[in-house]
């Protein structure tokens, strides 16, 4: 698959949207580390709004920082979900932040003061 092509970014995107809605139990029963990497190549190749569909049946109440948080993050930035990204970082302290969890928050900083 080619992740510049719009064709098969649109094909991967139904195709995860078919597995959300008939799998979504299982997908609680996956390897945290084969989701973030999932997760991760999803973000790299702008799905960022798939990654946040994946991800979001799968977060605690009071989310701490992890590199799973970090992808999740990153991909409502990503995907320009910007009230829900405020909601979700004001959820967490920001004293245990990750620095990616960091540069999310400087980037959402950036692109208020630009507004």
């Amino acid at each position: 698959m080619d992740p510049t092509d719009l064709r098969d970014k649109q094909k991967l995107s139904d195709n995860l949207e078919k597995y959300l809605v008939e799998y979504e139990e299982i997908t609680q029963e996956i390897n945290p580390q084969a989701l973030y990497q999932l997760c991760l190549s999803l973000n790299q190749m702008g799905l960022n709004y798939q990654v946040t569909k994946i991800i979001e049946p799968l977060l605690p109440q009071k989310p701490w920082a992890s590199p799973i948080i970090d992808a999740y993050s990153e991909a409502l930035l990503g995907s320009e979900q910007f009230e829900k990204l405020d909601s979700f970082l004001s959820n967490m302290d920001s004293e245990q932040d990750s620095y990616r969890i960091a540069a999310v928050r400087i980037s959402r900083a950036l692109l208020l003061f630009e507004l």
